[in-house]
């Protein structure tokens, strides 16, 4: 499994073309499953998504892929001639029945990780977006269930998703969670 990730901010992701960036800087792997550091490089198939992170009781909510079988930050990909925020909008009320607008969405950080779950050589590039909603997120399309999650609950989960991984790194770096 890989331990490759490249946090940028959100003025290095819209001054960055997607395809060519150079990594911003790598965390060290502090799962058992990701030890290895392997370097991908940067000409790879990307994949644009938007992911929501809402915290409660200093956890992170994940969603459960029926089709892939993990935990990943609930969105999704990014259709042609939408923003990050309109797909994040359509992805959520998808994915957890909730209907957000876009003003109520608070950029959080752009991330680039593998893509789980996709064929190799596939990166993932995420506008992440936080959010506070006002009503229970519920479990929607292809959404086996919903659950909040520590780094420490995280870690015996049998798939390790990066960009999910990453996320709770930093999130737990910053305070955030557990």
């Amino acid at each position: 499994m890989f331990s490759y990730f490249d946090v940028v901010s959100r003025k290095d992701a819209k001054e960055a073309p997607r395809r060519k960036r150079e990594p911003a800087f790598c965390l060290g792997a502090s799962f058992a499953s990701l030890r290895e550091i392997s370097i991908l490089s940067s000409n790879m198939a990307s994949l644009a998504t938007a992911g929501i992170v809402i915290i409660h009781n200093r956890k992170l909510l994940l969603a459960f892929s029926n089709n892939k079988q993990a935990f990943y930050l609930p969105g999704g990909k990014i259709n042609p001639g939408e923003s990050p925020e309109e797909a994040l909008v359509r992805e959520s009320s998808e994915e957890l029945n909730l209907n957000i607008s876009i003003s109520d969405l608070k950029f959080y950080i752009h991330i680039s990780a593998p893509a789980f779950g996709e064929k190799t050589g596939v990166t993932m590039e995420q506008e992440c977006f936080l959010y506070d909603p006002v009503v229970e997120p519920q479990p929607g399309a292809e959404i086996g269930s919903i659950r909040f999650f520590s780094m420490h609950d995280y870690k015996p989960e049998p798939a390790q998703v990066p960009g999910v991984v990453m996320i709770l790194q930093r999130l737990k770096e910053e305070g955030r969670i557990d």
